[in-house]
């Protein structure tokens, strides 16, 4: 399953105080046919990878006996340290414009294919933010350049 998901490739300033690497995820696609245009849900998220103590795995616990230093391993988790909702429209013309740039490939069924068009949409418009300075010259949200972005695998 093909996800709307784009993500940084580096930490970026994420306000009101964090620093870490940011996802953009569409949560919402919604069609207004009246308008022709679709308007969009976006969270974005900053997270980190940190290391966590976690008992290890085959652990048994005994009665009335705590766990030992050497019953733990330090596991990579995600922590998440913020994160922003904001919303975003294209309209028709520009989903048209879009799908011709998609990629040359089979998909598995439509729906791939579409979220695939929005995935490529997020992805385009904000490296095309990056090129505008909508954050300062060259930079776009987070302070980003726009090969600081990549395209989420899942």
């Amino acid at each position: 399953m093909i996800t709307t998901a784009i993500q940084s490739n580096k930490k970026l300033q994420f306000p009101p105080a964090s620093v870490g690497y940011v996802k953009m995820e569409i949560d919402l696609i919604q069609n207004k046919p009246t308008l022709e245009r679709y308007e969009l849900r976006i969270v974005d998220t900053c997270f980190d990878y940190v290391l966590e103590k976690q008992l290890k795995k085959g652990y048994v616990s005994q009665e009335d006996i705590e766990p030992t230093d050497d019953d733990y391993e330090d596991v990579e988790v995600i922590k998440i340290l913020g994160t922003n909702t904001r919303f975003k429209h294209y309209s028709y013309d520009e989903l048209r414009q879009l799908s011709q740039m998609l990629p040359n490939v089979e998909y598995d069924n439509e729906i791939d294919k579409i979220n695939a068009l929005f995935q490529l949409g997020l992805l385009i418009t904000t490296q095309g933010e990056c090129v505008q300075g909508i954050s300062g010259e060259g930079l776009g949200m987070y302070f980003s350049k726009s090969t600081d972005w990549e395209l989420c695998e899942i």
